[in-house]
């Protein structure tokens, strides 16, 4: 605490140590004045209802259930908004939200990034790793990776990466070598 009532913020209520002698504000009451023009506003509550059953839309301006927004602070704005905006991206460029969504599914699930994963395509000459054919027609060549170790060891087809899923599994191919051979 302040030793006197001039060391301290002037925002009623508020004991904390000034920041801004100009001012006479505390740090937080000075972060406030600087984004919002006053010192008292606190954006996340004109934002949220006093009970935070609602909020308020940024994008449509009008105030919802919070179940109506996504838990991810970097959607801006509720989930209808938020789709609408997606709806119409799909619309206008889809090509660009495929390659953006193959992008971000190709590093989140194998870490590679899609210069790697065609690197790769490249290297194999376009076809699988394992039974050397080429894609289906629209079709693009599966990440081949280790379940234990999540390292990336090819590209195959979807037929030879469902059927080496299955060799994986301890048992099968034996088992497998079995039924087919009574």
């Amino acid at each position: 605490m302040a030793e006197n009532s001039s060391d301290t913020c002037s925002v009623e209520d508020c004991n904390r140590l000034i920041l801004n002698k100009k001012r006479r504000l505390c740090q937080m009451h000075y972060t406030r004045f600087m984004r919002h023009g006053d010192p008292t506003i606190h954006l996340y509550s004109a934002r949220m209802s006093p009970d935070r059953k609602w909020r308020l839309c940024p994008r449509c301006q009008t105030w919802k259930a919070v179940r109506d927004f996504y838990k991810n602070a970097a959607h801006r704005g509720c989930r209808e908004c938020i789709c609408a905006a997606n709806r119409e991206k799909w619309a206008t460029e889809p090509e660009g939200m495929r390659q953006a969504r193959r992008r971000h599914l190709l590093k989140k699930k194998y870490g590679i990034t899609l210069e790697e994963y065609d690197a790769m395509l490249e290297a194999q000459g376009g076809v699988c790793a394992l039974c050397g054919s080429p894609p289906p027609e629209g079709k693009v060549l599966a990440v081949d990776h280790c379940h234990n170790s999540q390292r990336v060891r090819g590209l195959l087809c979807s037929h030879c990466n469902i059927s080496l899923e299955r060799v994986e599994i301890p048992g099968w191919a034996e088992a497998a070598l079995k039924y087919v051979a009574t």
